[in-house]
């Protein structure tokens, strides 16, 4: 997939900005209450979602295999954090710099 498909599918979810090369999210500006990181984005960049205010939840696609240092820190108000199972991994790494909560997505989703 390409990088200005998965922006675009950011985009309609109201992700504002988001900066992807070859697979990996590195910034946004501005991220919505509620986010889906989509299948094809394979990496989540240093700090790239850091300091979202607004975000409170986010699922993370099964095609990510990597989340590097900081990606979810300083988001105040993130409660959930939504992976599937084999990524448990990646569960310090989406947690450190916040006081989310890591859930399974279940079904089809």
């Amino acid at each position: 997939m390409s990088n200005s498909s998965l922006e675009a599918k950011l985009s309609v979810q109201g992700l504002i900005g988001a900066v992807i090369k070859e697979g990996c999210l590195y910034s946004c500006v501005t991220a919505p209450i509620s986010l889906t990181i989509p299948k094809g984005i394979t990496v989540l960049g240093r700090s790239c979602l850091s300091g979202q205010d607004l975000l409170e939840r986010i699922t993370i696609s099964s095609s990510v295999i990597k989340v590097e240092e900081s990606c979810l820190s300083n988001c105040p108000n993130l409660k959930v954090i939504r992976i599937h199972k084999g990524q448990e991994d990646l569960i310090s790494s989406l947690t450190y710099g916040n006081k989310a909560r890591v859930r399974y997505v279940t079904g089809n989703e």
